[in-house]
C-alpha cells in the first residue's frame, strides 16, 4: 500500500484464499499465504513478478489445489531470513521455472498428514502418492533336500524413483515372504512371494509388492558312488553286481535304479563294471568310481589210468581221465600228452 508520503510501505500478513485458479502479482510482505482449494485450482506466478516475505520461519507458503506454475523463474520466491514451501498435486504437471529446493515430499496435503518435513530448507509438497515397485532380491541357491530358507525380512529392490529420489529417501519396514518350495522339492527355479508388511518411505512414496517367479535354484545333490571288487571261479556264475556310497547320500527314502554292467567275456581275466543304468535321478549329481570283476580259473583233476605191458614190448598208449570240466568244454580243449619215468626193466614206472 502507499504511505501518506507517496512512498511503499511493506505490507505485514498477506492471506489469499481462493477456490479456483489464482494469477499472483508481485507481493512483498512479512508473511504470504495463497491457498486454492478446488481440485482444478492452480497457483501461477505471472512473468516478471516476485513474492518477498521477510519474517523468518516458513513466512511464505503457497498451496494449489492442483498445480503451481512459475513463469516468473529462479528469483520468483525471496525469503532473505527464513523458508518456502509449495504444494501442488503432481510435480510431473508443475513448472518449477528454476526454483532451488532443498527437499521434496509426496502424500503431502496442506493443513493435513505429512511425511517428516525438515525444519529448514525450502521444499516442494506433493499430494499424489508415486508408487515404488518392492520385488524380492534373488537368495543363495540350496541344495536338493535342503530346508525351506527363511523368508521373514527379506532383502529387495525399489524400483520407480522419480529423478534422483532414490538417493535421498530412505525405507523402513519388515516383509515376510513365501514360496511354493518345500524341503525335497526337485531341482529347478523357485519363487519368493510377497505375503506380509509394509515398507514406509521417508519423502512419501507408496508401495506395490511385486514377486520374483526364479528367486532361487534349487540345485542337485552329490553322490559318489564306488562299485565293489568281484570275483568268481570260471564257468560259474556272475556274482551280483554291488556297491557302495563312498561320498553324500540319499535324501529321505530316495533309491538307486539300474544296475551295474561288466566287460563281456567268460575267459580267465580281469573285466571292468560299469556304471551302465545305475542311476539315483534327475536331483542327483552322481560320479562313479568303477572295479573289477576277476575270473579266475577253475580246478581240473587229471588221473592216468594204470597200465602195463611185457618186456620187450611195446609201451601202451597212456590214457587218463577228467573231471571237473565246465561251462561246455570237452576233453579236446586239452593239448600235450601224458609220459612216463624212464626205463624198461621189470618194474614199476
Amino acid at each position: 500500500r502507499a504511505g501518506n508520503d507517496g512512498g511503499t510501505t511493506a505490507l505485514g500478513a498477506v492471506v489469499i484464499n481462493a477456490i479456483n485458479s489464482v494469477t499472483l502479482p508481485s507481493i512483498t510482505a512479512s508473511n504470504i499465504t495463497v491457498q486454492t482449494t478446488a481440485a482444478t485450482a492452480d497457483i501461477t506466478i505471472a512473468a516478471g513478478k516476485v513474492l518477498s516475505a521477510s519474517a523468518s520461519g516458513t513466512p511464505l507458503t503457497l498451496a494449489a489445489g492442483r498445480n503451481f506454475i512459475n513463469n516468473a523463474g529462479s528469483g520468483a520466491l525471496a525469503t532473505p531470513s527464513g523458508r518456502w514451501l509449495v504444494y501442488s498435486a503432481n510435480p510431473a504437471n508443475d513448472t518449477i521455472g528454476g526454483l532451488s529446493n532443498g527437499f521434496r515430499r509426496f502424500s503431502c496435503t496442506y493443513g493435513g498428514s505429512c511425511p517428516a518435513v525438515p525444519g529448514t530448507g525450502n521444499g516442494l509438497l506433493y499430494s499424489s502418492t508415486p508408487l515404488l515397485t518392492i520385488t524380492p532380491n534373488t537368495i543363495s541357491n540350496i541344495i536338493y533336500g535342503a530346508a525351506a530358507p527363511n523368508l521373514s525380512g527379506y532383502t529387495y529392490t525399489a524400483s520407480g524413483y522419480l529423478g534422483s529420489d532414490s538417493g535421498a529417501d530412505s525405507l523402513s519396514g519388515t516383509l515376510t515372504a513365501s514360496s511354493t518350495y518345500v524341503q525335497g522339492a526337485a531341482i529347478g527355479s523357485y519363487n519368493i512371494n510377497y505375503g506380509l508388511g509394509t515398507l514406509s518411505s521417508a519423502l512419501g512414496y507408496g508401495f506395490s509388492y511385486a514377486n520374483n517367479a526364479s528367486a532361487f535354484t534349487v540345485t542337485p545333490r552329490a553322490l559318489t558312488v564306488a562299485a565293489d571288487a568281484k570275483t568268481k571261479v570260471y564257468g560259474a556264475a556272475d556274482p551280483s553286481l554291488t556297491y557302495q556310497i563312498t561320498s553324500g547320500a540319499l535324501y529321505n527314502s530316495d533309491i538307486f535304479t539300474g544296475a551295474l554292467s561288466r566287460a563281456v567275456g567268460e575267459n580267465v581275466g580281469s573285466y571292468g563294471i560299469a556304471q551302465n543304468t545305475l542311476s539315483a535321478g534327475a536331483n542327483y549329481t552322481l560320479t562313479y568310481t568303477g572295479n573289477n570283476l576277476s575270473i579266475n580259473p577253475a580246478q581240473l583233476f587229471i588221473t592216468a589210468d594204470s597200465k602195463k605191458k611185457f618186456y620187450g614190448a611195446a609201451d601202451p598208449n597212456l590214457t587218463f581221465t577228467i573231471a571237473g570240466l565246465v561251462n561246455g568244454d570237452a576233453a579236446n580243449i586239452l593239448t600235450g600228452a601224458l609220459s612216463r619215468s624212464g626205463g624198461n626193466n621189470v618194474g614199476d614206472y
